[in-house]
């Protein structure tokens, strides 16, 4: 087995022997820096946090959050308990403020509602922060920390009440246990080191919140897949029976504990009848001034491919834009160290899946955004060691200090600029590329509260530049068949377990690997791409079925 050398990064700044000053007095005071980090990406997040009114999944939340004080865990069934429940907490605290010591300065029920979200998201730095260090050393963990604190994507997200702040939080402080479980059972194996089931344990509870707080299993399956990799199986024990148990033993009770009302007789069926789009009210996406089915079973018609793409390059400053560029050449150089080829997988699972499937949200895009920061402070240190060494190449006594000026100004001041100027409306924020067209692109997800127009007469009235309206008769003929739906689900199911069958036991035709306990973990590993199989299943079948000429008609 391949030695593991975890205390050495595989990326840093300059060696010891070169380190400047600066970089000696961040490794002494690291938690230092990190706490300013988080403190500066909360403040940002609360700044104007309730100048913006509820939108439409929001009062969701707050209904259910207000039935939960009640006794009442009925509602909004088909997310989990965790965001709701925090966010009754905080209801019900502001409440406890407004009718007490606070009534002079009362809280307002969009801050309350939000505030959850806003804590968790200030501290995903901290779990950043520690993934990255792991693999990359201190210079690029606090940059990615910084990046995320001040990115205006991962800011306006944290501040809506959706489930995909905490999905991000705990999926990838899972990944940071699992990755030092992994390091540490290596260890272990060769020297008999520090016991490491308590970090597959943390592993599971961290998977179990994440869970808990949206339905989305394959982000388990991400790191098992990474894991699987033929250079990680060489490098890293597999899973044992013991490491297994424990780690799905963990996630499957906190998520019970977590959320009961799974185990609730009318959940599952609630469930059912969402996923087959029976509960949904809209159908459509208003972009560019085009209108685009925005549900799973369309293909024709769907939203573009290149959604998440325009939104990166429009919304994020263009010194993250040239990092990001020259932390994916880095990264792609160096494919065959652990860290690079992680990125390059949460990069490439995250994209190509979402950009295929019809129907995109601004909000989705919060998931990918630590591995793009990642990358992007990967492309600033080495930005930063060109600096380094023109310093030491250069006998210009004035050009070399003005070079770091520049270089300090550019890629490290204008970011923080732009993230306190785009406040508090951050979803508005377009930096040059953008042209100045605010609520053009995406104004769905750029204006919170469009989609709370309960008519086309008010939608009309109120944004005449934003009036393409959809028929009643082509929006139900958009409408996906439940069963055709879940059809496809079993069937793109069953194709992709007996081709990853046909994989560990024809293929390979090896049993002694076909029998390690590797494969459990793996076959976890490839539903990660059932989802978009499924997708795509579903709306080729659907498609397959539908009328080809529609009645209904675009209006104006």
């Amino acid at each position: 087995m391949t030695s593991v050398n975890s205390a050495a990064p595989t990326m840093a700044l300059a060696a010891d022997s070169e380190k400047s000053a600066l970089a000696r007095l961040l490794e002494r005071h690291a938690l230092a820096a990190l706490l300013l980090i988080v403190i500066l990406g909360f403040c940002l997040r609360m700044r104007g946090l309730d100048r913006a009114g509820f939108n439409e999944d929001e009062v969701q939340k707050i209904n259910a959050a207000r039935a939960y004080l009640h006794g009442d865990f009925s509602r909004n069934l088909e997310h989990p308990m965790l965001l709701k429940s925090m966010i009754a907490v905080s209801l019900a605290a502001t409440d406890r403020w407004n009718h007490g010591v606070g009534q002079s300065h009362p809280v307002s029920d969009e801050m309350a509602v939000r505030f959850p979200n806003v804590v968790l998201g200030a501290l995903t730095a901290i779990v950043i922060f520690g993934l990255a260090r792991e693999w990359f050393g201190l210079d690029v963990a606090l940059l990615s920390a910084l990046l995320w604190s001040a990115g205006t994507i991962a800011i306006m997200d944290n501040r809506l009440a959706k489930e995909d702040t905490l999905l991000v939080f705990f999926a990838w402080l899972g990944y940071y246990f699992y990755v030092r479980a992994k390091k540490a059972s290596a260890i272990q194996v060769r020297q008999h080191a520090e016991p490491y089931a308590k970090w597959y344990a943390a592993a599971g509870a961290s998977f179990g919140l994440m869970l808990a707080s949206k339905y989305f299993p394959h982000y388990l399956g991400l790191i098992f897949l990474y894991y699987f990799l033929p250079l990680n199986r060489r490098t890293y024990p597999p899973l044992c029976r013991r490491d297994f148990v424990l780690l799905l033993g963990t996630c499957a009770l906190v998520f019970l504990i977590a959320n009961p009302v799974i185990l609730a007789p009318g959940t599952i069926p609630y469930m059912l009848h969402y996923v087959g789009e029976g509960t949904m009210t809209h159908h459509g996406y208003l972009m560019m001034g085009h209108f685009y089915f925005n549900d799973v079973a369309h293909l024709r018609g769907g939203m573009p491919f290149y959604f998440y793409l325009l939104l990166l390059a429009i919304k994020t400053p263009l010194p993250v834009l040239v990092a990001l560029g020259v932390g994916m050449v880095e990264v792609v150089r160096r494919r065959k160290e652990a860290g690079a080829s992680f990125l390059i997988l949460m990069f490439l699972f995250w994209i190509v899946p979402f950009s295929l499937v019809s129907s995109k949200w601004l909000r989705w895009m919060l998931s990918w955004m630590p591995t793009v920061y990642i990358i992007a402070a990967i492309g600033l240190v080495k930005i930063f060691s060109w600096a380094r060494d023109l310093r030491v190449e250069s006998r210009s006594r004035l050009l070399v200090p003005a070079w770091n000026v520049v270089i300090f100004l550019v890629f490290l001041v204008q970011p923080l600029w732009t993230a306190a100027k785009a406040g508090p409306f951050y979803s508005l924020y377009l930096n040059p590329l953008g042209l100045g067209r605010a609520g053009y692109y995406f104004p769905h997800d750029e204006s919170a509260n469009a989609e709370c127009f309960r008519s086309s007469a008010e939608t009309r009235r109120i944004h005449p530049a934003c009036c393409f309206i959809c028929s009643n008769r082509f929006m139900e003929q958009g409408h996906a068949n439940p069963r055709t739906v879940l059809g496809a689900i079993v069937a793109g199911s069953a194709t992709a377990v007996s081709f990853l069958l046909w994989l560990l036991y024809g293929h390979q035709a090896s049993a002694q690997f076909a029998g390690h306990w590797t494969f459990l973990p793996a076959l976890n590993a490839f539903l990660n791409g059932l989802s978009a199989i499924a997708l795509c299943g579903g709306a080729v079948l659907h498609q397959a079925l539908e009328s080809a000429s529609p009645e209904g008609q675009w209006i104006q």
